[in-house]
């Protein structure tokens, strides 16, 4: 398999994010447990110094409310293969995702395209990553956003990130942990996923698109050395 993927989870926290994690686990996801509640920004990095030593090309890391869709599997190889950056979102928000594929595209590429619930990244460049985390958190200890740092992390060093024009995985309707907004209305689900239709994986060329980034992250990586 040319992928491993990785799942952060606090136990306990409700049934359906158990349930979701034991499956990815009986799928054989390693889970990065925070029994103790020590934080999401403490679990990524652990997560991703974990990530760091896999042996396959692409590692994958999950938040515990992260759903694959059926099929995820099925597609994830593909998805990873033709990804034309070496950072993938593989879930999204709103219409992002449509909008590419409306173009004819199976990705689009732009500053702030990864959401949290599961991104894939270059099991290489990962060791790169933890050191940029480790001097980005050094300028603001209390930044919480894991998936902006990736982000930033990908504009400065790889020409932006990239998401699938049709997510992998959708959102579980279930509370959020880090007070974020249920997601129930559209704008907090992708708006075209694998369970529809959608260009090919091996479409040439991709959408551009730009989403949301903070005021705070931006500063904070002007700082970064």
């Amino acid at each position: 398999m040319d992928y491993r993927v990785h799942v952060m989870t606090v136990p306990g926290a409700h049934e359906e994010r158990d349930a979701n994690v034991k499956a990815l686990e009986n799928w054989g996801a390693c889970v990065h447990a925070d029994p103790d509640r020590i934080g999401l920004m403490q679990n990524w990095r652990g997560a991703v110094d974990c990530a760091s030593t896999d042996k396959t090309v692409w590692s994958v890391i999950l938040s515990d409310d992260a759903e694959p869709l059926p099929g995820w599997d099925r597609h994830m190889s593909r998805a990873l293969g033709f990804s034309p950056r070496p950072l993938l979102g593989l879930i999204h928000f709103g219409g992002y995702g449509q909008r590419a594929a409306d173009e004819g595209f199976a990705y689009a590429v732009g500053p702030g395209l990864l959401w949290g619930g599961a991104i894939a990244y270059r099991t290489a460049l990962l060791g790169d990553l933890a050191t940029y985390a480790a001097r980005f958190l050094a300028v603001d200890p209390a930044y919480p956003h894991d998936d902006e740092i990736a982000s930033l992390f990908a504009a400065r060093f790889h020409n932006d990130p990239a998401m699938t024009s049709r997510a992998l995985f959708d959102h579980l309707e279930v509370k959020s942990l880090l007070g974020h907004p249920p997601h129930t209305s559209p704008n907090r689900r992708p708006g075209l996923t694998i369970r529809g239709l959608g260009p090919p994986w091996n479409t040439p060329g991709y959408a551009r698109a730009t989403a949301w980034r903070s005021d705070r992250g931006k500063m904070i990586a002007a700082k970064v050395k």
